[in-house]
């Protein structure tokens, strides 16, 4: 990818998200991981302002939030097309973003304010560019399966964009502003800003992300109202629940809270919803989805915090992992072992994704990921040994055998060879009828005690 991310300022609420140079901008040109995303579709990969056709410079910016930022922006040197030359930082530009994610909207209000002795009339300049890609497309890992990019297409107050993807679903931006540009000129628009001294002109507006099967008909998200303020004020509000439903922990430590305060702000920012349930998506831009080890992982770190995500976490997984409701015994393990029936040599990768059965058949491997890899090697024998109840205590010498499952795949179990302290156990485990499972103690090497705990 020839433009870095590393500096990138990111943005997001729900499933949407924004990533954006220093200067807030997408670039237009060149291979790069900014843009607008929805889900796993990167909808805008071009996004500028101009002034008289030049970029502004960057002075500052701030993404604290998490769904919301500020951007502060100056002109260079500028000859104005009157001719008179504007000296840097005469005019200064200050870009308000709110990601409204139940709305899949970005709120913006680009404000020009005019610090020079003299009034100023300038041409402000928004570019787009919509070429609705795969995140493994931008990423460059998959081939680009290409579905038909419709015309840009104009409507009173409206730039829209749509898609027909590959996978029979339509994709649309829809761009709105406040008053109508004074200039359209492809997917550009163009505002005339005249401004005396000391005064601003704001620039508000809402772009709008849509996607829904592409049998459906009129089904693009109809753009809301662009009042930026409200937005802002509904932004405000849902943080405020937020906060309202965690637990909270405060130190003496100025430096301890500034940093604990961060981790709950990225925490916020990476709630993702997924129909009714709600997950920690493993991180922006890349693995912004539903990975069973970072999500949970970061479910149980939060869990003294707030309960509701790690009970959610465990309903996604497991709806994804089977077809049914299942007891206990067969859940995550039933669903994993099925799948590694997809791989060669029934070699369970690092990651795969789940895809609806009767539209591909099986689960779809990470294009990148390692096989073998540590933990997908690992992860039988642990799901295994947790459902057989095996808890060895090696300083209390002991084995507890607690309330054991068998799961639906498997009617007898034998365990030779397992290590307690400095002694070995074997354990013959049958169902004995429905989920009742008996447990036999074959051998005992060395002075271990064997407890078994029945269900």
């Amino acid at each position: 990818m020839a433009q870095s991310i590393a500096d990138a300022v990111v943005l997001k609420e729900g499933g949407v998200f924004l990533v954006t140079d220093q200067r807030g901008a997408i670039p237009l040109r060149g291979e790069h991981g900014f843009g607008l995303y929805y889900r796993d579709c990167r909808f805008l990969n071009g996004y500028c302002i101009e002034l008289d056709g030049i970029r502004p410079e960057a002075l500052a910016s701030t993404a604290e939030a998490g769904h919301a930022g500020t951007f502060q922006l100056s002109n260079p040197e500028l000859r104005m097309r009157d001719g008179h030359l504007l000296s840097p930082h005469e005019v200064g530009i200050r870009w308000e973003r709110i990601i409204d994610g139940a709305a899949a909207a970005l709120y913006e209000e680009i404000t020009i304010h005019n610090y020079a002795r003299s009034a100023i009339e300038l041409e402000v300049r928004l570019t787009f560019r919509a070429e609705f890609e795969d995140i493994y497309v931008v990423r460059g890992l998959t081939p680009e399966a290409l579905g038909e990019l419709r015309a840009p297409a104009w409507d009173a107050e409206e730039l829209r964009f749509s898609y027909d993807g590959a996978d029979r679903r339509r994709r649309a931006v829809t761009v709105r502003w406040a008053r109508r540009p004074d200039a359209i000129d492809g997917t550009s628009a163009s505002f005339r800003v005249r401004l005396p001294p000391g005064r601003s002109q704001p620039i508000p507006l809402v772009i709008t992300l849509s996607e829904f099967p592409a049998a459906a008909r009129n089904h693009v998200r109809s753009c809301p109202d662009v009042d930026v303020g409200a937005a802002r004020r509904r932004a405000e509000e849902r943080s405020a629940a937020l906060l309202a439903e965690r637990a909270h922990i405060e130190t003496d430590s100025l430096l301890v809270n500034r940093v604990l305060a961060r981790s709950f702000a990225d925490l916020r920012l990476l709630r993702t919803p997924l129909g009714q349930d709600m997950f920690f998506a493993a991180g922006v831009p890349w693995f912004t989805t539903l990975f069973g080890r970072d999500s949970l992982i970061t479910a149980l770190e939060v869990l003294p915090f707030r309960t509701d995500i790690a009970a959610d976490t465990l309903q996604l997984l497991a709806r994804f992992q089977a077809r049914e409701q299942a007891p206990r015994r067969d859940g995550v393990f039933g669903g994993i072992v099925r799948a590694a029936m997809h791989f060669r040599m029934y070699r369970l990768p690092e990651l795969f994704c789940g895809f609806a059965r009767d539209e591909y058949g099986g689960p779809v491997r990470y294009p990148v990921s390692c096989h073998p890899q540590a933990w997908a090697a690992g992860a039988v024998p642990y799901m295994l040994a947790s459902l057989l109840g095996l808890e060895p205590e090696g300083f209390e010498r002991r084995l507890r055998v607690v309330r054991p499952v068998l799961p639906r795949l498997v009617r007898r179990a034998t365990v030779r060879g397992l290590t307690v302290a400095d002694g070995r156990v074997d354990l013959d485990l049958r169902r004995a009828g429905g989920d009742r499972v008996e447990v036999d103690v074959l051998r005992v090497e060395g002075n271990i005690d064997v407890v078994v705990e029945e269900r």
